[in-house]
């Protein structure tokens, strides 16, 4: 047994005037060698697998075409995100500016914010899933809010920690443990698992996500710029983008950027 793998191991490259069929016996010799016998693996010329994995991790989500997703879904439905918008705008900032007056209702309005951004989630991933959402979305499921809640405060110590270490670790964890919420409301994870599996999900997208955030800041500041009337457009927008972006980090395929019936 010892000889005939030492045969195998030894099997010589043919000659540069050899046929190209014994190139190519050669090289499918390689490939069946173990990685570190093969030249191929020694090279970076990994197994068919390490490709498929490299090609996924590269195309993993573009920026552009999360954008144009959100856009032509807000197109498509433009009265249903604009109403979403004008109802996320009350509820979360009106009820801050009150809380600014009335002692005791920063706590409620932080339920309320959590509550509305677990429906604007479940809302806008039926969209990115092929389906319709509608308004009701916004209050129908209130079983992981204690999860929500919890997570929440832990990505804010852990964001605050962060800044407070020359802002940049800040930054690269806001992104890494951004996706927490998404987890509790697709996967119904809990509170620490779900920071987990946005840590997981965001693994190597970092650069990319923080391109992606500055495209959406810079949206979103046309859409001010607009006397704030574009932010009834750009805001949802931005909302349909990061959930796109979302089944991306999944590597789960997406059919289309175009919703069904958009001109």
């Amino acid at each position: 047994m010892g000889l005939n793998t030492k045969k195998t191991l030894r099997r010589e490259k043919p000659q540069r005037g050899g046929s190209s069929k014994s190139h190519q016996r050669w090289l499918s010799d390689q490939r069946q060698l173990p990685i570190p016998f093969g030249v191929l693996g020694v090279l970076g010329g990994s197994s068919s697998k390490s490709e498929h994995e490299m090609e996924v991790h590269l195309k993993k989500f573009e920026t552009g075409e999360a954008i144009r997703f959100g856009w032509n879904t807000v197109r498509a439905n433009l009265g249903l995100f604009i109403g979403l918008t004008v109802i996320v705008w009350a509820l979360t900032g009106g009820a801050g500016s009150v809380s600014r007056h009335v002692p005791g209702l920063g706590l409620l309005t932080w339920i309320l914010g959590a509550i509305v951004s677990m429906g604007v989630i479940r809302l806008t991933l039926k969209f990115v899933d092929g389906g319709q959402g509608g308004l009701n979305d916004l209050f129908s499921d209130f079983s992981m809010l204690l999860d929500f809640l919890g997570a929440s405060f832990l990505y804010t110590l852990i964001v605050v920690g962060g800044m407070i270490l020359l802002i940049f670790p800040g930054v690269i964890w806001a992104i890494k443990y951004g996706y927490f919420g998404y987890f509790i409301v697709d996967r119904k994870a809990g509170a620490v698992e779900a920071l987990k599996l946005s840590a997981a999900a965001t693994q190597g997208e970092k650069g990319h996500l923080f391109g992606f955030g500055l495209v959406l800041l810079l949206l979103n500041l046309l859409g001010a710029a607009c006397l704030g009337v574009g932010l009834l457009v750009t805001y949802p927008t931005s909302l349909l983008a990061q959930s796109y972006i979302y089944r991306r980090l999944q590597s789960v395929p997406i059919e289309s950027p175009i919703p069904p019936g958009t001109p």
